[in-house]
This record gives structure tokens, sequence and C-alpha cells, in this order.
């Protein structure tokens, strides 16, 4: 009987720690928000390539320097500063052909790739219209993008705090329940994709086209939050 006693004892602590636990266990649920802000771009970015063949590999780079030099003066009259031009790629390669089953060397290459932001938008068309003067130049594709983005930033989160807070809002009136106070606040990735446009090579004379245009539409800005909440 002495040892009985204890066990129930030991038991009846047992459920009661059991039933205290159960009894202040907390409700949450987790909402994701989201919150896009559109805005104007106020910059375009865009890529060129300039590729020379010469006999010999200081032929083709001396080639090379020419077209960039040419490029970099264009650049330069339409306001586009030197901290917004970059090379992201150059290279020097012997170039090759096939015949009859027998490569052929036809000579050696050099090719630099520049990388320009144009902060004036104005000035874009012109500086196209500009570098399609100059032959055997590859023009990539435009991306338009905004210079400064603290203040979307800040309003695409806002929006997604309380689109967080309306949906955990919803849930809560759907189960009779209260909204409670925020217990975890996580940051999802923010997405700014630049809107993209494609471009002409502009491997031919300015004269032999019409002026170009460049419509830039709007970007938009994006912020997801993940947010747990209490439910009373």
């Amino acid at each position: 009987m002495r040892k009985i006693v204890p066990l129930l004892v030991l038991l009846i602590t047992v459920l009661c720690f059991s039933s205290c636990a159960s009894t202040d266990a907390t409700r949450t649920i987790s909402v994701s928000g989201k919150g896009t802000v559109s805005v104007q771009p106020d910059m375009a970015a865009f890529g060129l390539t300039i590729t020379q063949l010469g006999a010999t590999t200081s032929e083709a780079q001396n080639a090379t320097n020419k077209k960039i030099a040419e490029v970099m003066g264009i650049l330069a009259d339409n306001g586009v500063e030197n901290e917004n031009i970059s090379t992201t790629n150059l290279s020097l390669y012997a170039d090759y052909s096939w015949k009859d089953n027998i490569r052929i060397l036809n000579g050696q290459c050099c090719s630099q790739t520049l990388q320009v932001k144009v902060r004036n938008l104005d000035a874009l068309g012109k500086i196209i219209d500009n570098l399609g003067t100059v032959n055997e130049i590859e023009f990539g594709s435009i991306s338009f993008d905004k210079w400064d983005k603290k203040d979307a930033y800040l309003q695409a989160r806002k929006a997604a705090v309380e689109d967080a807070v309306a949906k955990a809002g919803v849930y809560a009136q759907g189960f009779s329940l209260e909204r409670g106070k925020p217990l975890a606040i996580s940051e999802g990735l923010y997405e700014s994709q630049p809107l993209i446009r494609n471009a002409k090579s502009a491997m031919m004379l300015v004269g032999d086209m019409a002026s170009t245009e460049t419509p830039v539409g709007n970007l938009n800005v994006e912020a997801v939050i993940t947010v747990v909440f209490e439910m009373k």
C-alpha cells in the first residue's frame, strides 16, 4: 500500500502538469504579406561589344581600341560620365574556320564589352542613334530601372504589412477568434525586375534608319514578409 500511494501522487502530478500545459498553449497563425509599388524608371543600362580581327594580336587590339575610343567619345558628348561605364569582358583569342575538315587560322581577335548606364533617359534615343554610326558594333538589349529605390521599398514594406494584417484578420474572423500581437516577423526577398527592351543591332549607319524611340513603361518593386500572429 505504501508503494501505491507515491505512484498515485506522481500520476496526479503529471496529469495536472499536462492539463496546465495544454491550457497555456498559444494559438498562432502564420501568414504572408506582399506589397507592390509601381515606379517610373529614371535610368537605362545596356551592353555593347566590339570585336576586331587582325593578322596579329596587337593589330586586333589597336583596331578594337580605336572603336572603343570612338564609343567613349560619343557617350561623353551625350553626358554619360566615366563612372557609369565599365568593362565587363576583354578577351583575346585566335579565330579559326573549317574547310574540308581542315582548321584554318583566320587571324587574331580582340573583343571588349562595355556596360553603360544612362541617367538621362531623354538622351537615350540620341545616344543609340550616335552609336549606330560606329560600324561593327554589337548592341544588346536595354534594361530600365530606378536609380534610388529606397522610398519604393519602404512603401512596399508598408503595403506588405497591411496585407499580412488583413489576411490574419480574415482567418481570425472565420474561426471566431481574435487576432493578437505578432510573435515573429521574417522578411522575404525584395524583387525589382528591370524592364527589358530588345534592341536591334547597331551595325548600320544612322542615316539608313529612323530616329530611335525608347518607350519606358513602369517598374514594379515588391516586398514579401511572413508574420506569425497570436490568435486568442
